[in-house]
């Protein structure tokens, strides 16, 4: 956990965003390196509000290139469904 903490992309990033690397590593199943989660239900692992997870955490995990985010849209137009790949994660396991 900690050289992926100490990914170049994570330099400077608030606590939050590096729980949810943490995170969704975690959740990652080793068969094809993508966790699927809801918006909601990562913002109850991380302890926070959707609302925040959606309009902070996303985007900055987003332009961190740490971890590849692909959405499902909800009703609204937010982040509803994600797809999440932590990429160096995946490069580790050396089957890319």
């Amino acid at each position: 956990m900690r050289a992926l903490l100490d990914t170049d992309g994570l330099t400077g990033a608030v606590d939050a965003v590096r729980l949810a690397v943490i995170v969704l590593a975690s959740r990652t199943p080793s068969e094809t390196g993508e966790v699927e989660i809801r918006t909601g239900e990562l913002a109850r692992w991380l302890g926070m509000s959707a609302s925040y997870v959606a309009s902070d955490v996303l985007p900055a995990l987003r332009a961190s290139g740490v971890v590849s985010v692909d959405t499902a849209e909800g009703e609204y137009g937010q982040d509803n469904g994600l797809k999440c790949q932590v990429l160096p994660l995946w490069a580790a396991q050396d089957t890319r």
